[in-house]
C-alpha cells in the first residue's frame, strides 16, 4: 500500500499544482480570437450528437447546416475546430455550467467582430459566463498532460527528467494559454503524449512488445487525429518507437538489424487501427470516408499561415520556427538594427521560451550530439532527437510567420524534454546536493517568473481581446527588472557549472 501510495504520490501532487494554477478565474481570462468559432462549433457538435443526429450536414458538411450559416464562419474554421472529441467535453462543460440561451456565436454578424487587440464586446462573442463553462475541463485535461510529461520523461529517462519536463511544462507560457482557453490545443496535446506513453509502455526493459499497448496507442492517436489532423505530425516518432523500441543503444550502423518482421507488422497493425478509428469515431467521415478526408487535407493546407511565401530552398521558416519556440533571432534583428522595415510575420515577434529553457535545450542537445560522436547513443536519446527533429522541421514547412502560436505548441515538448535531460547530465556529477537542489529551485523560478510576471493580466482582465499569438513574450518580459535580474543569475551560475563540468571532463581524459 505504501509503495502504491509513493507510485501516485507525485503525479497527485503534479496535477493538484498545475490544475490549481488552470482553473483559477477561468470566466475573467480574456477572449482568445478563435473562442469564438471554438465554442461555436462545439456545441453545435455537442447538440448534434446529444439529440442522435450524427449525420447533420453541420458535422458532415455535405447539404444545408441549419445550424451555423458557413458561409459566415468559413469552411475551413468549420474543419479545423476541434473535431468531435473536444466538441463533447466544451458542450458538457457548457451544459453543466451556464445558463445562458443556446447561441451558434461562429456565425453571428459581423462574421469576424475582433482583431488587433481591440477591447470590443458585442452580442456576437460569448459572454464571460459561456467561457468559463466551455472553459472547464481544458485545465483538466492540462493537468493530465503535465501527468503524462513526467511518465514520459521518467520512462525515457529517468524520474528527475520526469519530474523536470513536468514542473518546466506547468508555467510554459503557450501551454499555459491553451490551458486555460477551449480550442483545440490542450486536447491535442494530451493525445499527443498518452499516444507516445502509450507506446513507450508497450516495450518492456526486454524489448518484449505488448500488442494491448499497441492497440490502445493507435486509438489514442486516432482520437487525436479527430481532434486537428495535423495530429499526423507526431506519426513518424511514433513508427520510430515501434521499429527500434526504447530499451539500450542506439547504432546508425546497425539501422538495417532495427529493420524486422515483427516491427514492420506492428507499424502496419497500429497504421490499420488508427485508420478504421479515425473513420469510426467522426460521423464527419460517414458518407464519404475518402473523400471527406480529402476535403480536410485541402482545408487544411488552403488555412491562412500555411507557408507559401518561401521558396523551397529558403531558411526562413526554419529561422522562425526556432525564434519562435527556442530564443529570439529574426524579431530580435529587427527590433535591434532594422526597425523602419520589418516585415508583417516579424512585426509581431514572439518566442514562448525562458532563458532556462533555452540554455538548458542548448546544454541537451550538445550531449546529445556528443553521444552520438562518441557512438554511445541510447534508444531514449534517439527518440528525443526524432521528435524534436520532425516536429521542427513540420513546423517549418508550415509556418512563415509569428501568427501561427498553435502550431509551434506540439514542438514545445520536445524542447522541454530535451532541456530536462540537458539539466540532469548537467547535475549527475554534482556531489553536492545543495548546489544541486539551489540549481533547480533557481531554474525554476527563472523559468516561472518569465510568464507569471504578467498574471494580472492572465487572470484578472476579462474584457481583453487577445490576439494571435498572446500579447506575452520573452522580449517584452526581459524589460521588467525582476525577470531580466533573475534571469542573469541563472545563466551566470549555469556558465559557472558548465566550465566546472568542461573542466572535469577534459582532466578526466587526461588520466
Amino acid at each position: 500500500m505504501n509503495e502504491k501510495f509513493k507510485k501516485y504520490l507525485i503525479p497527485l501532487i503534479l496535477f493538484v499544482v498545475s490544475y490549481s494554477i488552470y482553473s483559477v478565474n477561468l470566466d475573467q481570462q480574456g477572449i482568445y480570437i478563435d473562442e469564438v468559432f471554438h465554442h461555436g462549433f462545439s456545441i453545435m457538435y455537442y447538440d448534434s450528437i446529444k439529440n442522435g443526429d450524427i449525420l447533420n450536414p453541420c458535422i458532415t458538411g455535405i447539404g444545408e447546416c441549419t445550424m451555423i450559416d458557413l458561409d459566415c464562419a468559413g469552411e475551413v474554421q468549420w474543419l479545423a475546430s476541434g473535431g468531435i472529441f473536444k466538441g463533447i467535453f466544451v458542450g458538457v462543460g457548457d451544459e453543466l455550467f451556464s445558463d445562458a440561451e443556446r447561441v451558434y456565436y461562429a456565425d453571428q454578424e459581423p462574421c469576424r467582430p475582433i482583431h488587433n487587440n481591440q477591447i470590443i464586446r458585442g452580442e456576437n462573442t460569448p459572454t464571460k459566463d459561456e467561457l468559463g463553462a466551455g472553459r472547464f475541463f481544458s485545465p483538466v485535461f492540462a493537468g493530465f498532460t503535465v501527468i503524462l510529461a513526467f511518465q514520459i520523461g521518467s520512462l525515457m529517462f529517468n524520474r528527475f527528467v520526469g519530474i523536470i519536463f513536468s514542473t518546466t511544462l506547468i508555467t510554459s507560457s503557450l501551454f499555459m494559454l491553451h490551458a486555460r482557453i477551449l480550442t483545440s490545443e490542450i486536447y491535442v496535446g494530451f493525445f499527443m503524449l498518452l499516444s507516445i506513453y502509450l507506446l513507450l509502455k508497450a516495450y518492456s526493459e526486454k524489448e518484449k512488445l505488448s500488442v494491448k499497448y499497441l492497440i490502445l496507442s493507435a486509438i489514442v492517436f486516432a482520437m487525436g487525429l479527430n481532434t486537428k489532423i495535423l495530429t499526423i505530425e507526431i506519426f513518424p516518432l511514433l513508427i520510430f518507437i515501434i521499429f527500434i523500441g526504447r530499451s539500450g543503444n542506439f547504432s546508425f550502423r546497425k539501422l538495417y538489424k532495427f529493420f524486422t518482421k515483427r516491427a514492420l507488422a506492428a507499424s502496419i497493425l497500429f497504421t490499420l487501427i488508427t485508420i478504421a478509428i479515425t473513420i469510426g469515431t467522426f460521423p464527419f467521415y460517414y458518407p464519404d470516408p475518402l473523400g471527406q478526408l480529402i476535403v480536410q487535407f485541402e482545408g487544411s493546407q488552403t488555412h491562412g499561415p500555411i507557408n507559401n511565401s518561401f521558396s523551397p530552398n529558403s531558411i526562413m521558416p526554419a529561422i522562425f520556427t526556432f525564434s519562435a519556440t527556442i530564443l529570439p533571432t529574426i524579431d530580435t534583428y529587427y527590433y535591434l538594427f532594422d526597425s523602419e522595415n520589418i516585415p508583417y510575420s516579424a512585426e509581431i515577434g514572439h518566442t514562448f521560451s525562458t532563458i532556462p529553457l533555452a540554455f538548458l535545450f542548448f546544454v541537451g542537445f550538445v550531449f546529445i550530439i556528443q553521444k552520438i560522436k562518441h557512438h554511445k547513443l541510447s534508444k531514449t536519446e534517439f527518440l528525443a532527437g526524432v521528435w524534436f527533429t520532425t516536429l521542427f522541421i513540420f513546423c517549418s514547412l508550415i509556418t512563415d510567420s509569428y501568427n501561427v502560436s498553435r502550431y509551434f505548441f506540439p514542438l514545445m515538448f520536445p524542447i522541454m524534454l530535451i532541456m530536462a535531460y540537458g539539466m540532469w547530465r548537467l547535475c549527475e556529477n554534482i556531489k553536492s546536493d545543495l548546489i544541486k537542489v539551489g540549481f533547480v529551485c533557481l531554474t525554476t523560478i527563472a523559468h516561472t517568473i518569465t510568464y507569471l510576471i504578467f498574471w494580472k493580466m492572465i487572470y484578472f482582465e476579462p474584457e481583453t481581446i487577445w490576439k494571435l499569438p498572446w500579447d506575452i513574450n520573452l522580449r517584452e518580459s526581459l524589460s521588467e527588472p525582476i525577470v531580466l535580474g533573475i534571469s542573469i543569475i541563472f545563466s551566470l551560475v549555469l556558465l559557472t557549472i558548465c566550465i566546472i563540468r568542461i573542466r572535469a571532463s577534459k582532466i578526466y581524459q587526461k588520466n
